[in-house]
């Protein structure tokens, strides 16, 4: 009778066990879902998919301006105390000013799409003083707002993915295999082949061969 009364708890116990850990894992997809709809809604209100796309668009486009030399930082004005400020600079170095505006802007479009609730104007700046910084090298920034971007489509994709699995959006369509023509042997894309059709233009028998491909 002790004996089966032990197994008996053992077995309530684990069982308890059991209901409080479906209970924990419940309660976290609650939470989870409670943030991804918040993100979502964040998403979509800075206009979704092509806002985002616009938003990095933005600032691939900052990033090769100061790769370029186009927007030049690290000027002798900008370690100038009195003269470091974005007002002094929007006269002496308008571009860059302008350009910094730019980034900033499209920054917080993203942040906000990914933090959603969480984000806030302070937490912008925060990040984008972390990769432009007005007194170094035009090279300099340019590198670390390249891998703050990548940072950044990485977290609009894993967002995305969530989006996707609690059914905010539809996945992406695959995308179709490009037409492949093999011709004497060689494998060629659809350009290649009609560039080769082209090429042998004075064989009739070449050609309309390559036409009854489809090409």
């Amino acid at each position: 009778k002790d004996l089966a009364s032990i197994g008996k708890t053992k077995m309530t116990i684990a069982a308890e066990g059991e209901r409080q850990d479906k209970t924990i894992a419940t309660a976290g997809e609650v939470e989870l879902k409670k943030k991804v709809a918040d993100s979502y809604n964040a998403y979509s209100t800075v206009g979704g998919k092509a806002g985002m796309q616009a938003s990095l668009k933005k600032l691939k486009e900052a990033a090769t301006q100061l790769e370029t030399g186009k927007v030049v930082t690290g000027g002798v004005t900008t370690k100038i105390p009195w003269l470091k400020s974005d007002d002094a600079q929007s006269m002496l170095n308008p571009e860059m000013v302008n350009m910094k505006t730019s980034a900033q802007g499209a920054l917080n479009t993203v942040l906000r799409a990914t933090l959603g609730s969480a984000f806030t104007e302070g937490e912008g700046l925060r990040v984008l003083a972390q990769v432009w910084d007005d007194r170094q090298s035009p090279a300099v920034n340019a590198k670390k707002l390249k891998a703050k971007i990548a940072e950044l489509e990485q977290g609009v994709k894993n967002s995305e993915s969530e989006f996707v699995r609690f059914g905010y959006m539809k996945p992406s369509a695959p995308k179709a295999k490009a037409k492949t023509y093999n011709i004497g042997g060689m494998e060629m894309n659809e350009q290649q082949a009609k560039q080769f059709k082209a090429a042998h233009k004075d064989n009739p028998e070449f050609v309309k061969r390559l036409t009854e491909m489809g090409l």
